[in-house]
């Protein structure tokens, strides 16, 4: 006597081994063409198919020596391209100059730094970029897996997506050349910055002149010629054609660097509440007040405020 299983078990049988079926029919090869795309499978195929089998742990990348960070967003490794690419060139960077500055070799920083920054880009990411793009890969395929029962239409899901993205190309290629830009202006500030502190070191002995001329006669200097004939000033600076005292007012005018060229920046002296002189620099708030019915003379900067140095802005925040 024989007894009929139910229809649901043999149901449930026939289905398992279909889909066992297709998945047999649609091969990982199909899969991974698929992915990177026609031009690239007989590249990429092959070394996937190796890394599957554990045969080739590593496996030199040219492209991603060659394009860096715009290998990995062409085949649409996003955020390898931010966090190992960018991120991990920052961090290779900042770890190696911290430990030479810990360890009191701040003069080979620059020059290590170069050399470690450029092994981690030009040897360490090439060499593991085809096993991080076979592990990118992988994930897609793992989660179209998950969505469709059938590999077939996983396959067809993977042949309707380009396999590489020109739009996060465009926009990191954007990102560099903003990143460029940007950097090209905070050098120029540096130096233009760094010029400006040049030029106010040289006015030191200036100020200290004003200040022994208003101890010894309780006025203000009217110019460099009247701030000479009492000996405050040394030689050089008596006929300077870039610096003027106007009642104690120095101001100094650049003549050189894009941006500087023209402009003006005024020290200003006044007096503190204890009847000491004390000196305002461009736009910053006045340091003290000025002496009555005989203040100095008027400040004259007209430079913007980014290339100055914080103690002459109203604001260390002021930039333009």
């Amino acid at each position: 006597m024989s007894v009929e299983a139910p229809s649901t078990w043999r149901s449930g049988i026939i289905s398992a081994t279909m889909d066992d079926i297709r998945r047999q029919a649609t091969s990982k090869e199909e899969l991974y063409t698929a992915a990177v795309g026609e031009r690239a499978a007989r590249y990429y195929v092959p070394k996937f198919l190796a890394f599957e089998e554990g045969t080739k742990p590593f496996s030199f990348n040219v492209w991603a020596l060659l394009f860096g960070a715009f290998w990995f967003c062409y085949r649409r490794m996003w955020i390898s391209a931010l966090v190992l690419w960018i991120g991990g060139t920052w961090l290779v960077g900042f770890l190696t100059s911290t430990t030479l500055l810990a360890v009191g070799l701040s003069q080979l920083t620059t020059p290590i730094m170069s050399i470690v920054s450029a092994l981690y880009v030009g040897v360490i990411l090439p060499v593991f970029a085809n096993y991080l793009y076979y592990s990118s890969v992988g994930q897609r395929i793992a989660h179209l897996r998950e969505k469709f029962v059938d590999d077939a239409d996983a396959l067809s899901a993977l042949k309707s997506r380009s396999p590489i993205s020109w739009v996060a190309l465009a926009v990191l290629a954007l990102l560099v050349v903003a990143g460029r830009l940007l950097q090209s202006g905070v050098l120029q500030n540096q130096a233009s910055e760094s010029h400006v502190r040049a030029a106010m070191e040289q006015t030191t002995t200036l100020r200290t002149a004003v200040v022994k001329s208003y101890l010894s006669r309780h006025v203000w200097p009217e110019d460099l010629k009247d701030l000479s004939r009492e000996g405050e000033v040394l030689l050089y600076l008596q006929d300077a054609e870039n610096l003027r005292i106007d009642l104690g007012t120095i101001t100094i005018r650049f003549t050189t660097l894009d941006g500087l060229r023209g402009g003006l920046l005024s020290f200003r002296p006044s007096l503190s509440s204890t009847g000491a002189v004390v000196w305002t620099c461009g736009y910053h708030t006045p340091a003290g007040v000025d002496v009555p019915k005989a203040g100095a003379g008027p400040d004259l900067t007209n430079m913007a405020p980014k290339y100055l140095p914080t103690e002459c802005k109203k604001h260390f925040w002021d930039w333009n």
